[in-house]
């Protein structure tokens, strides 16, 4: 290959890179796909505890887990709420 081909061919290639995204906004999205990942653990976690809690205490009806997944769910946009007060800033 000449040196002009080698030109057009890195020219190309540079063109068509322009739509990827920085590191930056890799990191951002990759933080926010690890909150909603850590979101559903707590919620899992909770819920769980409050099934297990039920069950050995031999309830008929699941309030202690529906306990847990209230105060994690609130726990967990309370955190949410935190996070993107300083993105409005």
């Amino acid at each position: 290959m000449s040196k002009s081909d080698l030109d057009k061919k890195n020219a190309k290639s540079v063109g068509e890179g322009n739509h990827k995204q920085s590191p930056d906004k890799d990191r951002k999205a990759l933080r926010w796909m690890g909150f909603g990942i850590e979101f559903v653990g707590v919620l899992a976690i909770f819920s769980y505890g409050g099934w297990w809690a039920d069950q050995r205490l031999k309830h008929d009806w699941p309030w202690l887990m529906l306990i847990g997944f209230g105060l994690s769910f609130m726990g967990m946009m309370y955190l949410l709420y935190k996070e993107t007060s300083d993105l409005r800033k």
